[in-house]
């Protein structure tokens, strides 16, 4: 889908623009950063790149991104909401302009979860029901469903924090705190020890993959988080 829309993005200036040729490169995620890094270390940047949020600061202050702000009038970002469009902002100077946001959810299979004789998690839930249900589903299932399969993204160590009362950062500083994190590793740890999601090196395999390639998308799996 997103490539889709690039491409229709492209079409569209190409048409406004005839007599500029624009070449899309596009990548799985796994591989998308490996190959930006290389480019950067090659000076061969593309004039345009797509970037998450938590990739922002570290290329904006290697000097690889230009700074946007002298370009209103040029680029409409009147339709963006502006605690959106500060996202993009680092220092006063806009580096980005978000292409939209993200809703972090957890994602369970309510077939999966009943096969296994289990009830769907409920809106007020703890992260040791979570722990708990998951080492159920591996059980029940004769360890054919995995009950969740582990989340590395740092946006769920981010809410975690918050539930905890802390921010992940203040201003440029690390504002999560040691214990935070470590009860943070506690809990991929107890997953694994409880066989509630697969082992350490199963868990970085997936992680690695698309999402078509994840327990859940494959019928292995009956929770993740994306």
């Amino acid at each position: 889908m997103r490539q889709q829309r690039t491409e229709a993005a492209i079409k569209k200036f190409e048409a406004k623009y005839p007599h500029i040729d624009v070449v899309g490169e596009f990548s799985a995620f796994g591989d998308y950063y490996e190959r930006l890094t290389t480019a950067v270390a090659s000076d061969a940047v593309p004039d345009v790149i797509t970037i998450e949020i938590r990739g922002l600061r570290e290329y904006a202050e290697r000097g690889t991104l230009s700074d946007l702000s002298d370009l209103s009038g040029r680029v409409d970002t009147g339709d963006i909401d502006g605690k959106v469009l500060a996202t993009g902002a680092i220092g006063g100077k806009q580096y980005g302009i978000p292409t939209g946001v993200n809703t972090w959810s957890l994602i369970a299979d309510p077939k999966a979860i009943a096969s296994a004789g289990q009830k769907p998690p409920g809106p007020t839930w703890t992260w040791e029901q979570y722990i708990d249900l998951a080492a159920r589903i591996t059980a029940r299932s004769g360890g054919k469903v995995y009950g969740a399969q582990q989340a590395f993204n740092p946006a769920f160590l981010q809410i975690f924090a918050a539930q905890r009362g802390e921010s992940f950062y203040e201003g440029n500083r690390i504002g999560v705190s040691a214990a935070t994190i470590k009860a943070w590793w506690a809990v991929h740890r107890k997953l694994i020890d409880t066989k509630g999601s697969p082992d350490a090196a199963k868990s970085i395999e997936l992680s690695a993959q698309n999402v078509d390639r994840s327990l859940f998308a494959t019928g292995n799996g009956a929770m993740g988080m994306w």
